[in-house]
């Protein structure tokens, strides 16, 4: 896998240095264009050690090992708090000058390796005799690349098809104005800290469900798709309340301009809905990766997003002229479909989890 990763950042790292360009040809806002540039640029040294840290988490998740992954975060985000505000504002007395944005690329970058040093450091004991095996022959080498990635590309391809999808609806809302992208990135930042507990859920279920199947316990393995689908309902749920209840306060939170906190309060209702979707679709590919299912990943999302969820957000919001919201209502349609499409895939696997697991059904 980290032989992957490598190869992984060695082609993706050059497509940011042509984010300038193609910003600039999808009409998004000139006064953005210039800062956007050199933030993907820097970016690109960040790419190398953030695939390399997913590796390691995922290994580390994989085992039920996660306090090295809970040290290596909160040290990386403590940090990062440093940075930030050192290299956004400066600090004169320590000669560390006042970047600006780009200062907040750096400190991702620095923060990338620095997070990624952590994990290795604190999970040492755990990786040093993975990496001391013996070698094994190069066909079985060979045979294993050839089954992750048969694995993972689907995973990859439903991941990069959601963030596609994602930021088309940033470059959509961008056509509207400076004020429309901020409120939406307010949005957006606000929606991601319940969606992140989704994805440790989704994480947490992949490992149970995997673990189910290798003990051959399909009785665990429906228990662990019901426990996370009903912790990823009630902590979602939860969030929609306060995004419905409380939108102009938790806008304010992020910014003092109240042209961007009453656009972000009119996002936020409608983010709420979108992140019930979000983390219920989240949640049931965990499963599926769990139980080694990952064809369908890709096809719920490329329909969901692409055939449904884009089209509305454009129809929405260029022909009936509805804005920012109508891009984010289109989103709500994808994301209901995508999500639609993979709990039905779930519960499909669930009804033959004795099949999955390995056990006839007179065992049972």
């Amino acid at each position: 896998c980290l032989v992957l990763s490598v190869a992984y950042s060695v082609i993706l790292s050059p497509m940011l240095l042509v984010c300038g360009p193609c910003l600039r040809a999808l009409g998004q806002p000139a006064s953005l264009l210039p800062l956007a540039s050199d933030y993907s640029i820097v970016q690109i040294l960040a790419v190398l050690p953030t695939l390399a840290f997913v590796v390691l988490r995922q290994t580390f998740q994989a085992i039920g090992m996660l306090r090295p992954v809970i040290f290596s975060v909160l040290v990386a985000n403590l940090v990062n708090v440093f940075l930030n505000l050192s290299l956004i504002w400066g600090m004169p007395r320590l000669g560390i000058p006042a970047l600006g944005p780009l200062g907040s690329g750096w400190a991702t970058v620095l923060c990338s390796w620095l997070m990624l040093a952590a994990l290795a450091g604190a999970g040492r004991n755990v990786l040093m005799p993975l990496l001391n095996r013996p070698k094994a022959p190069r066909s079985a080498v060979f045979r294993n690349l050839a089954s992750l990635v048969r694995l993972g590309v689907p995973v990859g391809l439903h991941q990069v098809t959601e963030f596609a999808a994602f930021a088309t609806m940033m470059l959509l809302v961008g056509q509207f104005g400076v004020v429309q992208v901020a409120a939406h990135q307010v949005a957006m930042s606000i929606a991601s800290i319940s969606w992140n507990v989704s994805l440790g859920l989704s994480a947490a279920a992949a490992v149970r469900a995997g673990q189910a199947v290798g003990r051959r316990d399909p009785a665990g393995l429906r228990r662990a798709c019901l426990v996370s689908a009903a912790l990823g309902a009630i902590i979602m749920g939860g969030a929609s309340v306060l995004l419905f209840a409380m939108p102009s306060r938790l806008a304010s939170w992020f910014t003092s301009d109240q042209a961007v906190i009453a656009q972000a309060a009119s996002l936020l209702p409608i983010a709420g809905l979108f992140q019930v979707f979000d983390g219920a679709q989240t949640i049931s590919a965990g499963v599926l990766r769990g139980i080694l299912d990952t064809g369908m990943l890709f096809w719920a999302a490329m329909f969901g997003y692409w055939a449904v969820g884009t089209p509305i957000s454009f129809l929405l919001s260029r022909v009936l002229g509805l804005g920012a919201p109508g891009v984010w209502w289109g989103m709500v349609g994808g994301l209901f479909v995508a999500s639609s499409l993979l709990q039905f895939r779930v519960l499909h696997c669930m009804r033959r989890a004795n099949q999955i697991c390995g056990v006839s059904d007179d065992k049972v």
